[in-house]
């Protein structure tokens, strides 16, 4: 027995160990087969079966069914629980699929089928990665867009306030004015009654002044009650002295002098138009075009109001003045916070070989409502006429509405020799 024993599990090793070289040596096409035949194998059972009862009563002619039957028991109760367990694993759907797999991918061995599954999967992963980037990018963009459109709500209201608050500057300049006609009339008749005799005083008393808002009292006493501003005074009767009108006259003149200090103040021109062009001198004249000199780029923009103003076209001369530049990114930056939008077009580049252009266009563009035109080309010389200037602009602008305007004022404006009231230095 234990000859026998050994015997048997030599000859299962030297199996296991072929069957190892086979595996490593078998092709797709092969593997494929060998699959086919244990289906059959499995199947052929029954087949067995049969031809195992034909031999058994061939041999034994007294063997009887039931003598049959019971020694072909086990056979069918092995093929049985081996048809069960076969189908479990789903018969040969399984293996075939990956037979299939490896031959529309042209893989041979099972080592290859490994790598592959295990490429596939970091592709799938380094899929996932990047889907899942891309959905925080989609969540910063969409927060990003939301809080532009906030801030660009809340700059058109803080712009609206300060169109209210100028227009408010206006109507309180006009009644300074008013207040100063007041003084300098009610001074005047402070002096005529100064000059007058004693016995004319009596006369004093029935003087009217006019006041800005024409209120004038008058006590149970007689006394005349005049209101210049918050100053109240009173041009008593006969019985006030000469003194008290000097006193009078005096605080009148120091509250007229406060009141005008505050109204001489350098007055800004407004700008009527909406649509306006703002450019050195390029030889053409027009009430949409505002001239600068770089000599006063400080003070510049202080000179004028841009309540009404609604987009520019910036004509910019670009030097190799760092000073001056910076005057002019300065000056960009102001008038951004005044108009909803600004076009900044290079006029002459003495510097476009130099590198800075990009330095100032990435700067400037920063602020908002602030575009920049990409062009190489500029202008040689000044402008002849208007054709000229509007065919430098309409080069380096699409649908712009200041471009529009001056289209429409070049049919009505006529040549002119002198500066007009809207160019200064």
């Amino acid at each position: 027995m234990s000859d026998r024993t050994s015997s048997k599990q030599s000859t299962s090793k030297v199996d296991d160990n072929r069957m190892i070289v086979v595996k490593t040596q078998m092709s797709v096409k092969e593997r494929r087969k060998k699959v086919k035949k244990f289906t059959k194998l499995i199947a052929g059972g029954v087949k067995v079966e049969d031809e195992t009862r034909l031999q058994l009563g061939k041999l034994t002619a007294k063997c009887s069914e039931q003598e049959a039957d019971a020694i072909l028991e086990p056979m069918r109760i092995f093929h049985r629980e081996l048809l069960e367990k076969f189908e479990e694993i789903g018969g040969d759907e399984w293996p075939r699929s990956v037979i299939r797999v490896m031959r529309e991918f042209k893989l041979e061995s099972v080592e290859e089928l490994r790598e592959a599954c295990a490429k596939a999967a970091e592709s799938e992963e380094a899929e996932w990665s990047v889907g899942k980037v891309n959905l925080e990018l989609q969540k910063v963009q969409y927060e990003k867009n939301l809080l532009t459109e906030c801030w660009n709500e809340e700059k058109e209201m803080l712009g609206e306030q300060i169109r209210k608050i100028q227009r408010e500057k206006e109507v309180a300049e006009a009644q300074v004015r008013k207040l100063e006609k007041a003084l300098t009339k009610l001074r005047k008749k402070l002096e005529q009654e100064e000059r007058k005799p004693n016995g004319l005083r009596d006369e004093a008393q029935e003087i009217a002044v006019e006041t800005v808002t024409g209120d004038e009292k008058t006590s149970s006493e007689e006394k005349k009650v005049f209101t210049i501003g918050n100053l109240g005074i009173r041009v008593g009767n006969m019985d006030h002295t000469k003194k008290t009108v000097e006193k009078s006259k005096e605080i009148a003149v120091d509250t007229g002098r406060e009141e005008k200090k505050e109204g001489m103040k350098p007055k800004k021109t407004v700008i009527r138009e909406s649509k306006i062009l703002i450019a050195p001198r390029i030889g053409v004249k027009g009430k949409s075009i505002f001239e600068y000199r770089k000599t006063a780029l400080d003070t510049w923009k202080n000179r004028f109001d841009f309540a009404n103003v609604e987009a520019i076209v910036f004509l910019v001369n670009l030097t190799e003045d760092e000073e001056t530049n910076q005057k002019l990114g300065a000056l960009v930056l102001e008038l951004a916070e005044e108009v909803k939008e600004i076009t900044i077009i290079p006029y002459q580049m003495d510097c476009a070989k130099s590198g800075l252009v990009e330095i100032w266009k990435r700067s400037w563009i920063t602020a908002g409502h602030v575009k920049w035109s990409d062009s190489a080309a500029s202008a040689d010389e000044k402008f002849k006429t208007w054709e000229q200037l509007l065919e430098f602009l309409e080069a380096r602008t699409t649908e712009n509405v200041v471009v529009a305007q001056l289209r429409k004022e070049s049919v009505t404006s006529e040549p002119r020799i002198k500066e007009n009231k809207w160019s200064h230095q």
